[in-house]
C-alpha cells in the first residue's frame, strides 16, 4: 500500500533527525536508512514514494552521515536522468542534493552534477 510506504519514509525522517543530535549515531541505523531511502528512490513504482524518499534523504546531509552522501547523489542523479520524472519531484532532488553536498548547480546541468560527484567521489 502506497500510504504505508510513504508513512515508512516519514517515519525514516523522524529516526535520521534522533540520529544527527547524537554525539555518536549509531552507524547501522543511519546505514540501513539510507539504504531503504535509496531502494524506494530506485525501485518504487510510486511517484508518491519515490517523493517521499527524496525528502527524507534530506536528512542525510549532516557530515557525520557523509559514509551514505555518495550512494544517495548517485541514486539521485539516476533518477533525474529518468524522462519521466515530473518536474516538481525535479526540483525536490535538486533541493535534496544541495542539503546533502552544500553544491548548488541547475538541475538541468546534471554533466555538472556528474563532474562533481565524480571529484567528491571518486566514482
Amino acid at each position: 500500500d502506497t500510504r504505508v510506504r510513504v508513512a515508512i519514509m516519514t517515519a525514516l525522517v523522524s529516526l535520521l533527525s534522533h540520529q544527527a543530535t547524537k554525539a555518536q549515531p549509531e552507524v547501522k541505523a543511519v546505514h540501513d536508512c539510507a539504504t531503504l531511502l535509496i531502494t524506494a528512490v530506485d525501485s518504487d513504482p510510486s511517484m508518491t514514494v519515490k517523493e517521499a524518499a527524496v525528502f527524507a534523504m534530506r536528512y542525510l546531509y549532516p557530515q557525520k552521515f557523509k559514509a551514505e552522501h555518495k550512494d544517495c547523489v548517485e541514486a539521485l542523479l539516476d533518477l533525474l536522468r529518468k524522462p519521466t520524472i515530473p518536474e516538481s519531484l525535479k526540483q525536490k532532488i535538486l533541493q535534496t542534493m544541495e542539503a546533502i553536498t552544500g553544491q548548488s548547480f541547475p538541475i538541468t546541468d546534471i554533466k555538472r552534477w556528474d563532474d562533481w560527484a565524480k571529484k567528491a567521489f571518486g566514482k
